[in-house]
């Protein structure tokens, strides 16, 4: 009995460890996760090295050059919308999921934008709304939740024709809180499954006994 209460106490007390995640994009996304001693790196992920090719002896033709591929950045315009789903989503914090958020920590939380435009007129503009979104999004998110910032500039570039933004956060959360919002999640999606389905044989039930009661009118 003693032995099993050990292990249960350590089992609760390596839950309530944090574990941080650490997020940032500066031209690419980067993301790492450490528990204790363990560090991770998930993003980005590291290239496989290809097996050099055996050197054919007849060569027909001139090996033609592969253009290098565009890697997919992330818009200002796109970094945005986020943020106004998040400033949408704050009066939502109520439920399950809402409480999940609170128990995050949100520590060292950096944002750098450039915004531009095509001419003077529409940079001025597109500034003056980043400016009043940003603020206000990170005004409301530090009256409900934990959040912590440490450096914000957003700044206009009228000779550029088009914005750029890079920043990062740290993430602290306890396993134990994560595996409660797990189960609730699964518990949530599980009793729904169950109730729909229960739902559809109570109206196939009703379907079937209302074609007997008509077919023994007919007979």
């Amino acid at each position: 009995m003693w032995v099993i209460l050990g292990v249960l106490a350590v089992l609760l007390f390596l839950l309530f460890l944090p574990v941080t995640v650490e997020v940032a994009y500066q031209q690419e996304l980067s993301l790492r996760v450490q528990y204790l001693f363990w560090k991770l790196g998930i993003l980005p992920a590291k290239e496989k090295q290809k097996k050099p090719k055996a050197v054919e002896k007849k060569v027909t033709e001139e090996p033609t050059e592969e253009k290098p591929k565009k890697k997919k950045s992330i818009t200002v315009d796109f970094l945005l919308e986020i943020l106004e789903l998040l400033k949408q989503a704050l009066s939502s914090l109520k439920n399950p999921l809402g409480w999940f958020l609170r128990k995050l920590r949100y520590r060292d939380i950096w944002l750098h934008i450039t915004a531009a435009k095509e001419d003077a007129h529409q940079t001025a503009l597109f500034y003056g709304q980043c400016q009043a979104l940003v603020h206000t999004v990170f005004s409301l998110l530090e009256h409900c939740i934990d959040i912590k910032t440490t450096d914000i500039q957003i700044q206009a570039d009228f000779c550029a024709e088009e914005g750029s933004f890079s920043g990062g956060a740290k993430l602290k959360v306890r396993p134990l809180y994560a595996l409660i919002f797990a189960l609730w999640f699964v518990g949530s999606f599980g009793l729904g499954y169950v109730k729909r389905k229960w739902t559809e044989s109570k109206l196939e039930k009703e379907l079937k006994e209302q074609c007997n009661k008509q077919k023994e009118r007919k007979e």
